[in-house]
């Protein structure tokens, strides 16, 4: 497999070294990585715009149009001591990073990680990790929090 390679934007260490440990990884059996560029995300936008159906379809690209390129690792399936050393790696990376969001089940903890940009205007390098679920997923690039919020403000008037 190739070495992934993100170049991130106000979280780069914390991208970097995850890309870096990911890279350590992706040959393992059981590891599934895949890296989709900017190229790819455009050609995907492109497609998904030809099948958006109405203003509400076109919002939603909107709100993700700032993000470059989404790494998403899978190692379920790897050997368990390998997945326990792995998952060690991931989360003392991401200790230091910034939480946004943390939610637990019976079973599973989902953590969201990110930074604010441009003043408090932009999320930055979106990070969810869910250990027990061996899943890690980075959307590197940003989503604007004025779009976002009208999104929001608009789905909860169709409800």
């Amino acid at each position: 497999m190739l070495p992934v390679a993100i170049a991130g934007n106000a979280g780069t260490k914390t991208v970097d070294s995850l890309t870096s440990i990911v890279n350590e990884y992706s040959a393992e059996p059981g590891c599934e990585v895949v890296s989709v560029g900017k190229l790819g995300i455009n050609i995907a936008r492109f497609f998904v715009n030809l099948s958006a159906e109405t203003k509400e379809d076109k919002d939603v690209l909107s709100v993700f149009g700032g993000i470059n390129k989404i790494l998403v690792v899978d190692y379920e399936g790897m050997e368990f001591s390998k997945r326990q050393i792995l998952n060690s790696r991931l989360a003392g990376v991401l200790d230091t990073a910034e939480k946004i969001i943390e939610v637990k089940d019976e079973e599973d903890t989902l953590l969201v990680y990110g930074t604010s940009g441009k003043g408090g205007e932009t999320l930055e390098d979106i990070i969810i990790y869910v250990p027990e679920d061996y899943a890690l997923i980075c959307f590197i690039g940003s989503i604007d929090f004025d779009k976002l919020s009208d999104l929001i403000k608009a789905s909860n008037e169709s409800i």
